[in-house]
């Protein structure tokens, strides 16, 4: 046996422990000014992810669900995870802690149709389901948060790219303006150089009169 890769081994697993998720728990939180049960999760993740997280998983089941009272509301809907029933199911995501912004809390309370909120003693089966179903939502709510850092990310490459698009074009600008500039001035110290030679030429033209008009007297 290879004592030492084992030991060494052991080591890695204790240096990077895999992410440990919380469990969903009871609670009661206030909806119309009545104190219901619910079951709760503190998610991994910030808490518009969550949100979106929570809306998108409802929503790919066939629930559509309305903004009401703070709370995201599906009226009158089967929702298998929960039960076969027709049932009313609250939604809402709520900040853990100002300094942990990458954590908050879901909370989930169920009403049955023309009964009360659902509770772990009137209807624990129901109650149950809610729990399990939230026990699995830190996975949900962690893919959700990677495809929404990869969108981005992706926003963030594509910007990049397109602005070193922006800079080779006007590099390549450049370099012919600076050509056309190097072509000017190559014109232009030709130009100068016979003007020089014009005026040395001129210049002793003149001389030559006046040198001329002299001798004459």
């Amino acid at each position: 046996m290879n004592i030492p890769r084992i030991i060494i081994g052991c080591c890695f697993l204790f240096c990077f422990p895999a992410e440990s998720f919380s469990q969903a728990y009871d609670t009661y939180i206030d909806y119309k000014k009545l104190k219901c049960p619910a079951v709760a999760l503190i998610a991994n993740v910030p808490s518009d992810v969550a949100g979106a997280a929570l809306d998108e998983d409802l929503k790919q089941h066939g629930l559509k669900g309305k903004s009401l009272n703070g709370f995201k509301v599906y009226e009158r809907v089967v929702f298998s995870p929960f039960s076969n029933e027709n049932i009313n199911i609250y939604t809402t995501v709520k900040k853990d802690d100002e300094k942990s912004p990458d954590k908050c809390i879901v909370y989930i309370i169920v009403e049955k149709i023309n009964a009360d909120f659902v509770s772990p003693t009137d209807n624990p089966q129901i109650y149950n389901n809610v729990k399990k179903y939230l026990n699995n939502f830190n996975v949900t709510a962690k893919d959700m948060h990677y495809q929404i850092q990869i969108s981005d990310q992706g926003k963030n490459l594509e910007k990049a790219q397109k602005k070193l698009s922006s800079l080779v074009k006007d590099s390549v600008t450049i370099v012919k303006k600076m050509t056309e500039l190097e072509t000017k001035a190559h014109e232009n110290q030709t130009e100068m150089e016979l003007q020089r030679n014009e005026i040395k030429m001129q210049q002793q033209v003149l001389d030559n009169l006046i040198s001329g008009k002299e001798t004459s007297r």
